[in-house]
């Protein structure tokens, strides 16, 4: 199995994991472990699949999921744009697609020829109607010179499996204000993240949404990358938050680096994942101490050969 793919089903596991687990406090402590917990299908209003046999529990969340995803811009009142993947009703088709330059200032846009390699794809149909039941919330924070769209190959996945996936643009670090003038700083995308929770909950009572009576906001998971590692684990110290999972990040106790963590570290449950190739924030510098660092029940991946 390639590392995407593997990659793309252990964030799911954790995500379905977590959520399903919403606000337990009788977990105990896991043991490091260089492959995640596995668990069985999480307990939602989805159609109900058995669990898969110990030999196919790694493959498990692999391929897409039973849900075929919707994806739809709303905007914090400050006027980040943010996006949210979710599963859509049976029959829903499309392909949304991105391009990079979209993001950048227009003088450099300028500068950006047509050849270069800036458009990217995914499957999903814009504003489609969402599937019956209700289903939980995935917090999704990207990485410095990033955009709300950076990863839509993991966020469109989660969806598929049953998760509202909502990912704010951080004026902070975000493509468009690193290459012009940033907005805020590291505790600006912690409150951006938890205004985005507020948002789609209140879409869940907002009579014509599409998130209308769909949203189960007592069971939350953050997912962050590098940058977003960071944030993700401030935000995790909100009481609505049940856990969190930190890629390519970590505490950095010695130091400023913006793409580290800040150090007062939840009790909850969390998974860290680095490259051990990573030139950018050191899996051992940086991620397996804040791992060892973590009070609540985590495990670790430092992935061979992958770098930032």
């Amino acid at each position: 199995m390639s590392t995407c793919r593997r990659l793309l089903s252990t964030i799911a596991t954790v995500g379905l994991l977590i959520t399903a687990c919403g606000g337990d406090d009788s977990a105990t402590d896991s043991a490091p472990a260089t492959e995640p917990a596995t668990t069985e299908a999480p307990v939602t209003e989805a159609p109900t699949t058995e669990a898969p046999a110990p030999v196919d529990q790694s493959q498990a969340y692999v391929e897409a999921g039973p849900f075929p995803v919707g994806v739809t811009t709303l905007a914090l009142e400050a006027g980040n744009q943010v996006e949210i993947w979710y599963p859509a009703v049976d029959g829903t088709t499309g392909t949304e697609s991105y391009d990079v330059r979209d993001f950048v200032p227009e003088a450099i846009r300028a500068l950006l020829t047509a050849d270069v390699p800036a458009v990217y794809e995914y499957t999903a149909g814009r504003d489609a109607a969402m599937a019956d039941g209700t289903y939980p919330v995935v917090l999704f924070s990207h990485g410095y010179s990033g955009i709300r769209l950076q990863s839509t190959f993991l966020t469109s996945h989660l969806a598929s499996w049953g998760m509202i996936v909502v990912s704010p643009d951080h004026w902070s670090r975000d493509l468009y204000h690193v290459l012009s003038a940033p907005v805020g700083d590291r505790q600006s995308s912690i409150t951006e993240l938890l205004a985005s929770l507020d948002l789609i909950s209140a879409q869940n009572t907002t009579a014509g949404s599409i998130f209308e009576n769909h949203v189960d906001d007592t069971r939350v998971v953050a997912v962050g990358h590098s940058a977003g590692g960071g944030t993700v684990v401030g935000a995790a110290l909100d009481d609505r938050v049940d856990g969190y999972v930190s890629l390519a990040s970590g505490v950095g106790i010695s130091s400023t680096n913006s793409t580290t963590a800040p150090l007062n570290l939840p009790n909850k449950p969390s998974f860290f994942i680095a490259g051990a190739l990573d030139g950018v924030i050191s899996a051992q510098e940086s991620t397996k101490p804040s791992y060892e660092a973590v009070s609540g029940p985590s495990r670790l991946w430092i992935i061979d050969g992958v770098g930032h």
